[in-house]
């Protein structure tokens, strides 16, 4: 099981004290043996995912429906490879920020996308 956070900060800009009030977490596919919910909450701006499962070679759609204290909602996907244990990370291009430095994940180790 692996934890991830998704900090919705920017999307509530400027709204001092505006957090986060409702979450909902869809993964598609969800077929047997795919990538699971364990459990997902929210500290301030920030949603927390435990996700578990998941089939080697298959990237995920996880979608957080968010409503926040201020009554803003908005919906965000993200893509998440699944890749097997012992692989080395894919080849293609890493994820970047704005400013061009790579995104890591838990690790250090940069996120590729698929070329």
């Amino acid at each position: 099981m692996l934890d991830y956070v998704y900090d919705i900060t920017p999307a509530i800009c400027g709204d001092e004290g505006d957090s986060i009030a409702f979450l909902n977490v869809t993964i598609t596919p969800d077929l047997a043996g795919d990538l699971t919910l364990a459990s997902s909450s929210s500290n301030g701006s920030l949603a927390i995912l435990w996700l578990s499962a998941g089939q080697s070679g298959t990237t995920y759609a996880v979608t957080l429906a968010i409503g926040t204290l201020a009554g803003r909602s908005f919906q965000r996907t993200v893509m998440l490879p699944c890749l097997p244990l012992s692989a080395e990370p894919p080849l293609g291009t890493e994820l970047v920020t704005e400013s061009g430095a790579p995104l890591l994940d838990q690790t250090g180790k940069p996120i590729f996308i698929e070329s």
